[in-house]
């Protein structure tokens, strides 16, 4: 387990600096392109496809960080008194997000094949690399997962004293 918590702090790591440096080439990037259309009047076809691809990596990585850190969706059902059975729906949300997980990635790498024999227009780049963020992030997001169902279990067992239902 701490190999595994050893390479999640790696990875949360160069994601969470990829996810920084890709929103900072968006954001220039959409910047050079409005300058560009609405003051010097040419229009740089490039920056649409680059801004895709910067914004759908940080989406995707941005994803697996905040599964890891769990800050993405949370619904609570029951009040935070009912300690047990809020950890029970813990445990249950961990295994849901994987059954997603599963399909992001199986779905990701057939995008990439069908990808790989498609090119952008405007810049000398396949298609697959668009979408290998899909699969990518997916396998980082199990990971992930992974030592979330792994805290939650021993959590589970440390049933403290008081605790309702």
């Amino acid at each position: 387990m701490n190999t595994l918590r050893a390479i999640n702090k790696i990875l949360d790591c160069i994601f969470k600096k990829a996810c920084v440096s890709l929103l900072l080439i968006f954001t220039l990037v959409v910047l050079l392109q409005i300058l560009s259309r609405n003051y010097i009047k040419i229009p740089m076809v490039w920056t649409q496809e680059v801004s895709l691809l910067c914004f759908l990596w940080s989406v995707y990585m941005g994803t697996a960080i905040a599964i890891r850190s769990r800050q993405h969706y949370i619904v609570e059902l029951f009040p935070s008194k009912f300690v047990y059975t809020n950890k029970i729906m813990e445990m249950f949300a961990d295994l849901f997000i994987f059954s997603l997980i599963i399909v992001l990635i199986v779905g990701g790498v057939k995008f990439t094949q069908m990808g790989g024999s498609r090119n952008f227009i405007s810049i000398p780049l396949s298609m697959a690399w668009l979408f290998v963020a899909m699969p990518l992030s997916g396998v980082a997001m199990f990971l992930f997962g992974v030592e979330n169902v792994v805290d939650d279990f021993i959590n589970f067992k440390k049933r403290t004293k008081g605790d309702v239902c």
